[in-house]
This record gives C-alpha cells, structure tokens and sequence, in this order.
C-alpha cells in the first residue's frame, strides 16, 4: 500500500517502513501530515527515498529539489545525511 495512508495516525513518532514493499512519493507530504513524527524511514520504492532509482539523469534535480524543500518544511522528519540516489540500470 501507500505509505500516506499512515499520516492519519497523528501520534506516530518513529515509522521505519524500509523493508516493507510499500509505494508513495514524498511531495505528497504536506505540513499537516505526521506532525508528531521524529523519524520516518521509507524504502527505496517510495518517491525520495534513500536509494530511490532515477529513471533518467535529468530526474536528478527535481528529486533533490524536492528533498531539499521537504528538509526546510520538516528538519526532523527525514534523516538525509546518508541519503544516496541511483541511477536505474534500466535509464535510457
């Protein structure tokens, strides 16, 4: 499932879904979304994840765009000081 479909439960304080086969993005996340979260972990599958296959080079900046504006609206939310993308090897 979507892991967005957690963010009604509004006393969650840590979530470490990282070896789940759960799906989502992380622009979804908006402010009044996991408000007492201090720590979520999402799988590579989820949209902005640590790991998260790029299918193209020109994906790169809008992904970390992305990271970056989720950081400043949320610092405790993502832990992103070992954060790392990678490019599919199905990338054309």
């Amino acid at each position: 499932g979507e892991f967005m479909c957690l963010a009604d439960f509004p006393r969650l304080k840590w979530l470490n879904l990282k070896e789940t086969a759960v799906r989502g993005d992380i622009r979804n996340i908006s402010e009044d979304d996991f408000v007492s979260m201090k720590s979520l972990v999402l799988p590579k599958a989820v949209y902005g994840a640590g790991g998260y296959e790029l299918q193209r080079v020109s994906d790169g900046p809008e992904l970390i765009r992305t990271l970056y504006l989720l950081k400043k609206q949320r610092p405790v939310l993502l832990d992103i000081t070992d954060w790392y993308g990678q490019l599919s090897t199905d990338s054309p």
